[in-house]
């Protein structure tokens, strides 16, 4: 039975035991209290409940930490050339002596001012001239020593002379290559930088050097992807070297 229920009870059996006077002052002194009542009582608060049993203790800690990382190995590159991009990402494994972490190419030649320009094309002219000149002598060396030949040997000329006629032949003979080397070696610093478009195919294993990783493990992090001009010595990639299934730390450098 409700509260709401047991005064109304309450108040009924009151009016009907009571004279009239006094049923409506015990009716209310009963309102009074009742209101009292309901007004200090505890209200009832909802639990959760479970049954008490034995079993293991697990407990959980969520915090931030810090990894140390340790044998850090630092890859740099080993002259000053192009890094092609590096397609490698962080998490990537890498077996030592087999992977390959970085692809480098010959770096383009430097741009030209107009001084340097005018000395390299005057080194050029003087080539050409000194070319000619060797030329020149190797065709008269060439000559004289075709004439000796035919002549009787012991009667005409002695093997003196045509040992030195042939002596003389070889020697501009050489002095004409040095003259083109030369030249070529002229022209060749005048080559100014080029554009290589994406569709241009290399070829990786004639043009550039592979770099190798020089540990089992994985990559910790790249530098910088994107190809690039680097220095010698400069740093670029970071690994972690394998150990007993778990990683640790290495750092690898390209520049």
């Amino acid at each position: 039975m409700t509260a709401k229920e047991l005064l109304s009870s309450l108040l009924t059996g009151l009016d009907n035991a009571l004279p009239s006077g006094w049923g409506k002052w015990a009716a209310g002194g009963t309102i009074v209290l009742a209101l009292a009542y309901l007004a200090f009582v505890p209200t009832a608060v909802p639990v959760d409940t479970a049954i008490i049993d034995r079993g293991p203790l697990e407990v959980t800690v969520t915090a931030e930490g810090r990894t140390r990382i340790r044998d850090i190995f630092t890859v740099s590159a080993p002259l000053t050339g192009r890094v092609l991009r590096i397609t490698l990402d962080p998490g990537d494994p890498v077996v030592g002596g087999e992977t390959t972490v970085a692809i480098f190419e010959p770096a383009q030649p430097g741009f030209l001012n107009q001084r340097r320009q005018a000395q390299a094309q005057a080194v050029l002219a003087n080539t050409k001239a000194t070319v000619i000149r060797a030329r020149a002598e190797h065709d008269f060396a060439k000559t004289e020593y075709r004439r000796v030949s035919t002549l009787d040997v012991g009667r005409t000329v002695t093997q003196t002379d045509v040992d030195l006629k042939k002596s003389l032949y070889d020697a501009a003979k050489a002095s004409l290559d040095a003259a083109v080397a030369t030249q070529a070696a002229a022209r060749a610093a005048l080559i100014s930088p080029t554009t290589r478009t994406g569709g241009e195919s290399r070829n990786v294993d004639e043009c550039c050097l592979r770099l190798i990783a020089p540990i089992d493990g994985e990559v910790l992090r790249v530098l910088q992807e994107s190809e690039r001009v680097m220095l010698a010595v400069a740093p670029g990639l970071t690994l972690t070297a394998s150990c007993d299934n778990r990683s640790t730390t290495i750092s690898k450098a390209l520049g």
